[in-house]
């Protein structure tokens, strides 16, 4: 959690209110669409080929980067939508002197 907080937090403010329109933001959007969708087991096993057999035993890292991979899109997506439900003229007003 500690690990992908921090980066669906940033992700999630970035695509709300700098890079709306952008290709990025078309893409990013796409990708954690996918991995929103994606079955635990699935990650699982990725951390499994990519983390545990290359050791040789199970970890606590192993464990840390499956979670974070499971919560960074939920992070992203929940970020983004409520910075979108903020209206125009409230941020607007957030910026006066």
């Amino acid at each position: 959690i500690v690990v992908g907080t921090p980066i669906g937090v940033l992700a999630g403010t970035y695509m709300a209110e700098y890079g709306r329109f952008s290709r990025l933001t078309t893409v990013v959007r796409f990708i954690n669409d996918i991995l929103l969708s994606a079955p635990s087991i699935i990650v699982g096993l990725f951390v499994y080929e990519l983390l545990v057999r290359p050791m040789g035993h199970f970890s606590a890292i192993a464990g840390a980067v499956a979670l974070s991979i499971l919560v960074i899109p939920v992070v992203v997506r929940t970020t983004e939508d409520m910075l979108n439900l903020v209206p125009n003229a409230l941020r607007e007003a957030g910026t006066a002197p």
